[in-house]
């Protein structure tokens, strides 16, 4: 941004009368990026700080930002750190923020240039455990540097936890008069009493526009509603723990549902207005501030003097928090009804309370109103809203964008959306998958022990793949893996105990034959070998058939591909195999498998009938084909039989559990 300064005069050689003058801008520069404007700050004695500081006061703070800062920011620094809740809106590039000091005696307007976020999680010690969140981490860049220590914390599931910068959003003010040149979008004729130039904002400062990709995105509403998970009420003894200063924190142990909070706490009793804050009722008030976060359960409480010793007891309504089906409406701005004040009627779907959002466009930029669950509108606008009746009257800090909108989102007030359940759910049984350190495992050796009630309870291999008793499970002897389900669940701090053998491994690649039949043989390699411990690995071919259509209206040309299939068969102890037809001969190593199948191959075809082609209807008909091999050589894995087998024991510290 270039400032220049001009001093207009007028002079003239007689005394004739001043009938006025004037100043205009009569062409406009000729590179796009280049814009001038003229404006006034009815002084002749300032200097550039005071004109730039009159241009930079177009905005003036309003409520508390989105984000935190992450750690101290120091003075020379051109980008800042904070983090956020997710559901909270990212910062934009040009949106303008304002900086304070803890003792406020500095302060800073920061305007952002480039946003990078991605979520993250902390962890956050209580004073009795340790708990992880998530919140979104932001990297901005600003377009000019910090002209002091701006203080910032770490990350905390709530309020910071010591002093801190404070962040506010800002808001427009138009506090100066600017003057440009716009050419005329239509043609001006004699007794036109309007004129239509192409627009009526011109950039007042350097700004950028970047692209920034948006990932895991809601495509609707992401506000959330706090829902009831319980009809009655819950009593807990909670322990404040001393955070900093006077301010002490504890948590409920669940979600909360707004206005249902009660507190006892230090001789006072204190109840929750719907909008975060505990306010006093009865008893002793020793407190500047008592708040609540009714997602995660979190009372923060600020005493007057002193820190609180004493624990609490709060009484309140279990609640989640939930998106919801959300409802959707737009009113268009155009030169008739462009103002500050509208109005809004939800009359046929009321608005579940704290969820009704208005959007609106000011100088390019969305503006947001939010409901703060007690029938106040607040945010870059005010107002007020009726759930009984669904009315809503809001007054928006700007006049809205011409050929723009204000859009309107919120949850309704459907209870039958949300069916609160009691009682047991069925859980499936837990299912432990697990490959030995020392695969090849000896047929009928393993033997799977665990301690449920104070008691031993045991798994014992059937030497056929099968494991039974306090539970039941299968075994790949070969490769060395098993799956199991117990019957009872593990006490807590025990551990699994996998006691086998290990087998000699034989097998390896084997070069087999194929018939007309399409029957495959060959000799495995190491005989004899142990029955139940044989696994054939290989490779067919399939052929795929793809429509590049997706609409009746495409032309529906298929592509066809071909793709491989990996295919695993293994004995069932008794000379043959599982699921196909072949044999095994475990002295000799020799088998045969009747290893190619039939499979489906879908053939696309399009039907035109009716008049001109105008009904079409798309069949699609499975063939039937053979796959064939990739390769002549296979792997085979196996344990030779007759051989040594050394005992191994094994803890098995619940490595993967599938639910």
């Amino acid at each position: 941004m270039a400032l220049r300064k001009a001093f207009i005069g007028i002079s003239t050689d007689n005394n004739d009368i001043y009938l006025g003058g004037h100043l205009i801008l009569t062409e406009p520069p000729k590179d796009q990026n280049v814009s001038v404007l003229l404006f006034n700050t009815d002084s002749q004695t300032d200097e550039r700080l005071d004109a730039r500081d009159r241009i930079e006061s177009y905005v003036v703070p309003g409520i508390k930002a989105s984000w935190d800062l992450v750690g101290d920011q120091l003075e020379g620094q051109r980008s800042v750190v904070g983090y956020q809740r997710e559901e909270s809106a990212v910062p934009e590039i040009g949106e303008v923020y304002k900086l304070t000091t803890p003792d406020e005696t500095v302060s800073q307007f920061i305007r952002i240039t480039a946003v990078d976020y991605s979520n993250e999680i902390f962890t956050y010690f209580t004073g009795a455990e340790y708990i992880d969140f998530t919140r979104r981490k932001v990297e901005m860049q600003i377009s000019a540097p910090l002209v002091t220590k701006f203080i910032g914390a770490s990350p905390v599931p709530g309020e910071p936890e010591e002093p801190t910068s404070r962040i506010q959003e800002t808001q427009i003010a138009d506090t100066s008069r600017y003057y440009g040149i716009q050419p005329m979008s239509a043609n001006i004729t004699a007794g036109d009493l309007t004129v239509k130039a192409e627009s009526v904002y011109a950039p007042l400062v350097p700004s950028a526009k970047v692209e920034s990709p948006l990932l895991d995105q809601y495509g609707g509403y992401t506000g959330k509603t706090m829902v009831a998970t319980s009809a009655s009420n819950r009593s807990v003894s909670c322990r404040f723990v001393h955070i900093t200063g006077t301010q002490s924190r504890t948590y409920l142990q669940r979600g909360v549902l707004p206005g249902t909070l009660t507190l006892s706490v230090d001789g006072g009793t204190f109840e929750d207005n719907g909008t975060g804050n505990l306010i006093h009722k009865s008893g002793t008030n020793n407190y500047s501030k008592l708040t609540v976060d009714y997602d995660l359960g979190e009372v923060n409480v600020w005493r007057v003097s002193g820190v609180l010793s004493a624990s609490g007891n709060a009484t309140y309504q279990p609640a989640v928090g939930i998106t919801g089906s959300a409802i959707s409406g737009a009113i268009p701005i155009t030169n008739q009804n462009r103002g500050f004040n509208y109005t809004l009627n939800m009359a046929e779907a009321k608005p579940r309370p704290g969820t009704l959002v208005v959007s609106y466009i000011a100088l390019g930029k969305w503006q947001d109103i939010r409901d703060s669950g007690n029938g106040q509108m607040i945010g870059s606008g005010t107002g007020t809203i009726l759930f009984a009746t669904g009315s809503a009257a809001i007054t928006l800090d700007a006049l809205p964008d011409p050929d723009s909108a204000i859009v309107l989102s919120y949850v309704a007030q459907n209870d039958d959306e949300v069916t609160i359940r009691t009682g047991s759910v069925p859980v499936d049984d837990m299912t432990f998958r697990h490959t030995v350190q020392k695969p090849g495992i000896k047929p009928g050796s393993m033997t799977v022990t665990y301690i449920s009630s104070g008691g031993n309870k045991t798994l014992t291999d059937q030497g056929n793949g099968l494991l039974t008793g306090d539970g039941s499970g299968a075994i790949h002897y070969a490769p060395g893996e098993l799956s199991f389900k117990l019957d009872n669940l593990p006490d807590s701090g025990t551990e699994i105990q996998l006691t086998y053998e290990e087998g000699t491994s034989a097998g390896g690649e084997v070069i087999v034959t194929v018939d007309d039949l399409g029957v495959m043989s060959g000799t495995i390699p190491g005989a004899p070998l142990l029955p139940g411990s044989i696994q054939l690995q290989f490779l067919v071919k399939q052929l795929s058939n793809v429509p590049n259509g997706a609409r009746l209206e495409d032309d529906w040309t298929t592509y066809q591909s071909t793709r491989n299939v990996a295919k695993q068969i293994s004995d069932d102890t008794s000379g043959g195999w599982r699921g196909v037809t072949g044999s095994i001969d475990y002295q000799t190593g020799a088998f045969t498998i009747l290893a190619l199948e039939n499979y489906n191959y879908p053939e696309w075809r399009v039907r035109t009938y009716g008049g001109n082609g105008r009904i079409r209807e798309v069949e699609v008909t499975n063939v039937p084909k053979v796959q064939t091999f990739t390769s002549n050589t296979i792997t085979a894995i196996a344990q030779a039989s007759g051989l040594s087998h050394s005992p191994y024991n094994e803890k098995y510290y619940l490595a993967r559990v599938d639910h």
